[in-house]
């Protein structure tokens, strides 16, 4: 199975391949996030998606920086939304937990994004929005689940914003766009307390070419059918033909093809095994095709033969003053 994102999306980053844990699950590598650091913590089971991480709030066991193309593509847009799934970290009275959404460097902390969970009696649940000075939002959160983090800007608004869940936390007038290619940008590292980030947990981190204001980025998931045998692989033209197609990832519900025709009597009788009778067909090779309900498909390229039904004729005659002659015509 995989996840789809919108048109919208130009990167995104899911933390799932172990070999290269920046990588751009779209699939541009020049928009692959930097790795610093090799003691991140990553999470398989404790996620939204595919995998959650954190640094154990300490910016040297690691982090992520924005390579010089990504920064260029969201440097020169209109209107931005960067985005995360994020889980707040528990903690205990008097903590103080940021965990760095993003900030900019060298712009340093006048330019950055904190999500901290504060329980001290300095401020409560507060998270920090700060571009040329600082603004900071309260919110009602929870340790159990993950919230959906945005933090949006355009032209239109000239404002940059926060928002939790779709609801709008803090936000300050900037008039132009805050990204710049040659400063860092820097995801998931404290610029002002080397000991305060990441504590909760990161996933599914997002960058849109729209501002989204607030909306959560639709990510679907597509299930990947294969298919590996189809028994028999040979039928009539005239259809009718009973076939077991054995393969991974069917579900209930799915569509079945001979060279573009639906087959009928179609049984899902398990994620592995599809029965179907074939529809009538043109002699040759034809592709037989599985289809799920969210679109995901397997193709057998000329996985199926049909073969002309045999036909035969009988035609009388009589020859004057002898015995009777038989004809046999047919094909095949």
């Amino acid at each position: 199975m995989h996840y789809t994102f919108d048109a919208d999306v130009i990167a995104a980053f899911l933390w799932n391949d172990a070999i290269n844990r920046g990588k751009n699950y779209l699939g541009n590598s020049s928009y692959d996030l930097t790795v610093n650091g090799t003691s991140h913590t990553f999470d398989t089971s404790t996620k939204k998606y595919l995998t959650a991480w954190n640094n154990g709030g300490n910016n040297t066991n690691g982090y992520f920086t924005m390579p010089a193309a990504l920064k260029t593509a969201v440097s020169g847009l209109t209107e931005f939304t960067i985005e995360c799934w994020w889980k707040p970290p528990t903690q205990a009275s008097g903590d103080n937990l940021h965990d760095m959404f993003y900030w900019i460097d060298p712009a340093a902390w006048i330019t950055y994004v904190a999500l901290a969970s504060v329980s001290n009696s300095d401020a409560a649940n507060n998270l920090a929005l700060a571009t040329d000075g600082y603004s900071l939002g309260a919110w009602s959160y929870s340790t159990t689940n993950f919230v959906n983090v945005q933090i949006c800007w355009s032209e239109a608004t000239d404002t940059l914003r926060m928002y939790i869940n779709g609801n709008l936390i803090v936000q300050r007038s900037i008039t132009t766009n805050t990204f710049t290619v040659g400063n860092n940008i820097v995801i998931g590292k404290n610029p002002i307390a080397t000991t305060s980030a990441v504590h909760g947990l990161f996933d599914a981190y997002i960058v849109s070419n729209i501002d989204r204001a607030g909306t959560a980025t639709p990510i679907t998931l597509i299930s990947d059918p294969t298919i590996t045998d189809i028994s028999p692989a040979t039928g009539s033209t005239a259809g009718g033909t009973a076939v077991t197609i054995t393969g991974t990832e069917f579900a209930t519900g799915a569509a079945v093809t001979f060279g573009g025709d639906s087959a009928t009597d179609i049984v899902v009788v398990s994620a592995t095994e599809i029965t179907c009778v074939t529809p009538a067909g043109t002699a040759g090779a034809v592709d037989v095709v599985v289809t799920n309900t969210d679109t995901g498909a397997a193709t057998s390229a000329g996985g199926f033969t049909y073969v002309s039904s045999g036909k035969a004729g009988i035609r009388y005659g009589f020859v004057c003053g002898g015995n009777p002659r038989v004809k046999i015509g047919g094909t095949n």
